[in-house]
């Protein structure tokens, strides 16, 4: 499952890639994150929104794909 997320990851455009990677793998604050890439924090905010959103997405359809049943 690790790779898969990896993989995702991965396949994400560039910046929402490297806003993904900063905060969620270094553990890195927005701000610092912003300081980093030279944006604003709502630009970082708005590409951590959107990649989130798209990795939702793409998990959403990779488990779709492997006919993944939840277990309830």
């Amino acid at each position: 499952m690790v790779d898969a997320l990896r993989r995702l990851v991965a396949s994400l455009p560039e910046t929402p890639r490297m806003v993904i990677i900063l905060r969620y793998t270094e553990d890195l604050d927005v701000n610092d994150i912003s300081q980093i890439l030279q944006v604003p924090v709502r630009t970082v905010w708005s590409h951590l929104q959107r990649g989130v959103a798209l990795l939702r997405e793409k998990a959403s359809r990779h488990l779709l794909e492997k006919n993944y049943v939840p277990i309830r």
